[in-house]
Parts: C-alpha cells; sequence; structure tokens
C-alpha cells in the first residue's frame, strides 16, 4: 500500500497526525527510562521516516534519545514515489524476533558477553513472533498478543496504558536493587548468562561491579500506542496488508 502512495511526505503526515494520538503516558515513560539510562528503541512493523515524524511531533526533543527498529522507505521530493524497503522478507515487512536476536547478539557482544534483559512491549499480530524471545512481556489487556500468550502459556504482564508499565518496570529495578543487595544476584538476572557464557564463575561473581548499573541490565522493545485512532481520511490511509502503522 505505501508503494502506491502518490503525496508529499509532509501533506500525507498531516492527514495522518490528525487520526493518531499516542498514548498520553509514552513521553513520561520514555522520560523515566531515560533517566535510569535504560535504552529506548520503538520496534515496529511500519515505515521510518512516519514513525520519527511521529515521534518528533509527539515528544520533541526527547525523539532524539528514541532509535527506531522498523522498515524504511526512500520518499521523492514530490511525493510521486514511495519505494519501501522492506526490513525482512515476511508477511509484515519486519521480523521482530529477528530484531529481538540481533539486538541481544550485539547487546552481549558490547557488554561482556552477558545478554541484556529484553523488555517488550506489544499488542498486536506483528508482536505475536516476538513474544518468545524476549525475558519480560508485556501484552496490552484485551488485544491480539495478549490472547496469543493465554492460548500458548506464554509469561506475561497485562497494561492498559505506559504508566501501568512505568510502574512495572520501577517494581522490576526496585527488586532487582534489593536482591543484588541481599544475596549479590539481581532478582531478574538474565538465565541466558549463565547458560550462554561457559564462565566457572559464580552468578553473583559474573554480575561485575558493586553499584548495581540500571543502564547495563535492561533493554527495552516498544511499539507506539495509539490512545485511540480517528476514522480513516478518504485521502489516505497508513496501514496496509504488510507494513501497517504498528
Amino acid at each position: 500500500m505505501w508503494g502506491s502512495l502518490n503525496v508529499p511526505f509532509e501533506d500525507g503526515f498531516e492527514v495522518m497526525k490528525d487520526r493518531l494520538e499516542i498514548d498520553p503516558d509514552f513521553q513520561e515513560f520514555h522520560d523515566f527510562c531515560i533517566q535510569r539510562k535504560i535504552p529506548f528503541n520503538v520496534i515496529s512493523a511500519g515505515i521510518k521516516p512516519v514513525l520519527r515524524r511521529v515521534l518528533d511531533e509527539f515528544v520533541g526533543e526527547q525523539a532524539q534519545h528514541i532509535d527506531i527498529v522498523a522498515n524504511d522507505a526512500h520518499i521523492s521530493e514530490d511525493g510521486s514515489e514511495w519505494k519501501i524497503v522492506w526490513k525482512d522478507d515476511t508477511a509484515l515487512g519486519h521480523d521482530k524476533a529477528a530484531s529481538i536476536q540481533a539486538a541481544r547478539s550485539q547487546a552481549t557482544e558490547d557488554t561482556d558477553d552477558e545478554p541484556p534483559l529484553i523488555i517488550f512491549i506489544g499488542d498486536g499480530v506483528s508482536d505475536l513472533p516476538a513474544a518468545r524471545e524476549c525475558d519480560v512481556l508485556f501484552a496490552r489487556r484485551g488485544l491480539r498478543l495478549e490472547e496469543y500468550c493465554i492460548e500458548h502459556n506464554i509469561p506475561y504482564i497485562p497494561f492498559d496504558s505506559f504508566k501501568d508499565i512505568e510502574h512495572e518496570v520501577a517494581k522490576i529495578i526496585k527488586d532487582d536493587r534489593k536482591s543484588k543487595k541481599e544475596s549479590g544476584i539481581p532478582k531478574f538476572y538474565n538465565p541466558r548468562y549463565v547458560l550462554t557464557s561457559g564462565s566457572s564463575l559464580t552468578c553473583s561473581e559474573q554480575i561485575s561491579g558493586e553499584e548495581f548499573q540500571v543502564g547495563n541490565r535492561y533493554l527495552l522493545f516498544v511499539i507506539l500506542l495509539h490512545r485511540k485512532c480517528k476514522p480513516p481520511s478518504s485521502k489516505m490511509s497508513p496501514t496496509s496488508a504488510k507494513g501497517g502503522s504498528r
């Protein structure tokens, strides 16, 4: 669908902007993560130029701290050509499971073979493959990802807004710090570290440093949640069978 568009980017964005509203607690949760130096990634089956513009519009200057993992697009200045660069050869153009695997490998390499704790926040069909790849899974209540988790007995934390997520992540950090102080091992330490490191060190010895380093512990992937969607405009629809707005 994206490739069939014939509209300048800014004109097209104005139409989409009129339809979209991000969860009102998104920016506060992002600030929460920035303060704790938790890497923040928006993961989507949509396209980067649109997602970046949405973030700039709704988040402002702080959007520069958000990395986007999504399909890409080359858009001509006059809007006569939207050439989509699909990230993967899948129905939605983006295999989120593969992206998480790649991010875990890169982060592990960057932190001396210690895999981070992957936190994934999702809701829909394109998030299903990622459900089995993360360590802590948040699924929006009442939507397809939650249904999938229930059907397949996948542990998850239900949520209604980013305020709920902030509360739960704060609890994870608090419990981690308490456990690290009492036993030397964070409560939510990543078991993959013990399984893949091949080290003879104990868990306590493997987690380096006396001070609990939040930023080195977690890697966060979120979707851009829309609090509500207004009826589609006749001018343009930003969703499609491949590469929708998520």
